[in-house]
């Protein structure tokens, strides 16, 4: 034992009721990992009684989750681990019933679920008024709604679908590959359905590219695109692939930022004679704040998700409240409803001038093929290869979980 050591070995001895691991772990749930470095300043006289409120704190945080079945992160499989999170995690694996029950007591997952879940029922809320309003005169199966259906059916499924992957990801290995593809699949289906409104509502591409052809070339490419982008986030949890939340974020930054990208051209190159009447449709200055508002809310919720922060700075400070992923979802949230926003206020102005004979349906371009077929058949490509992913990264994970196992037994028993 060299001499940093039995400093270390002596202050644990005085603090009393600490038992030492090899690798440096203090069991009785205080994940306090001690640099050599740093034992000398927390061994000397001052220091001793701050070091130990500072142990007794951690410890009555820590028996308070215990309270509730919680695990730390060193006795949580590898495959559950999040970055910089320590403590808070459900055990596993767990039943459907503890899954549901975990939701209302505090785990690093209770907020997840709760930032989302609320936003559903807001949204659908929403959702179903402003359908009620416009569209009795219509009707429902109106083909100019087609593009808001698609837009609501994902912002609904994204957040119902990102609640139930938070809630029962702890179930097995497996089950948790397979919710995450599932929430991303929920995620490709909300791209699809935005495309769909801007290009048919708020700023088609013809406003950018007068040319038939190649409107419909750029919409098909985003639309596809979106599809695809549920293989490329599901192969990301594979454990060998680089920079695997840098992948994922860079996927839907580049979707967002691709069909976002006539309304840039639109707001910056307008003028008040318009080549197109659709041009001219969301051009208010509630419409372009609300495009611009949205815009920040997504580049922020990005950066905060990407860079892992505040947790990165003080890792077990934010394992309950107050992680990325928690602001990530909240500012998500916040994007959404900016969106609809955004969405119904070009909506009522479309109707205003059809009403009005400014304004006619062909304007818009929205036939049955293009406004549903075509994103409908996007979207259950989108299902199946969700599905497809899910059970192989299902099958591949619970294997892999099956084998440490068996290893960990063979160990003891040795």
């Amino acid at each position: 034992m060299d001499y940093f050591s039995f400093l270390y070995f002596q202050g644990s001895r005085l603090l009393g009721n600490l038992t030492m691991l090899d690798n440096g772990e203090l069991v009785n749930g205080n994940i306090c990992h001690v640099a050599r470095t740093e034992v000398k300043d927390r061994l000397n006289t001052n220091g001793i009684k701050h070091y130990s409120d500072s142990l007794n704190k951690r410890s009555l945080w820590d028996t308070w989750l215990r309270s509730y079945g919680l695990k730390s992160k060193a006795e949580t499989a590898e495959c559950y681990h999040e970055s910089f999170i320590l403590h808070g995690y459900r055990p596993t694996p767990s039943s459907v019933l503890y899954c549901v029950k975990s939701i209302f007591h505090p785990t690093n997952e209770t907020l997840n679920v709760w930032t989302h879940l609320i936003p559903f029922f807001l949204m659908a809320t929403r959702h179903f008024k402003f359908a009620n309003e416009i569209m009795t005169e219509r009707g429902y199966t109106d083909p100019l709604f087609y593009p808001y259906w698609f837009f609501v059916l994902g912002s609904v499924l994204t957040f119902f679908g990102s609640s139930l992957a938070h809630t029962f990801n702890c179930l097995t290995p497996g089950a948790r590959e397979a919710c995450f593809c599932c929430d991303y699949g929920c995620i490709a289906m909300q791209c699809i359905g935005l495309t769909s409104c801007f290009t048919f509502y708020i700023c088609p591409y013809t406003c950018v590219i007068p040319q038939t052809g190649s409107y419909h070339l750029a919409y098909s490419a985003i639309i596809v695109g979106s599809m695809l982008a549920v293989p490329i986030v599901c192969y990301s949890r594979l454990p060998h692939v680089p920079c695997r939340y840098v992948l994922r974020i860079a996927v839907y930054v580049v979707l967002y930022a691709s069909l976002c990208l006539p309304c840039f051209y639109k707001y910056s190159s307008y003028t008040h004679e318009p080549r197109f009447k659709t041009c001219g449709i969301a051009m208010s200055d509630e419409s372009r704040g609300n495009f611009y508002e949205l815009t920040c809310i997504m580049a922020l919720s990005a950066a905060v998700n990407g860079l892992r922060f505040p947790e990165r700075i003080l890792p077990g400070w934010f394992d309950i409240v107050g992680h990325s992923h928690q602001i990530f979802h909240v500012l998500i949230a916040g994007g959404l409803y900016y969106q609809n926003k955004f969405i119904e206020r070009a909506l009522r102005e479309i109707l205003g001038r059809l009403d009005d004979g400014t304004l006619s349906v062909d304007d818009l371009n929205i036939t049955w093929y293009s406004a549903f077929l075509f994103p409908a058949l996007n979207g259950l490509i989108a299902i199946i290869l969700t599905l497809v992913f899910s059970v192989v990264l299902c099958r591949r994970q619970n294997l892999k979980f099956g084998k440490n196992c068996q290893k960990n037994k063979s160990k003891k028993s040795q």
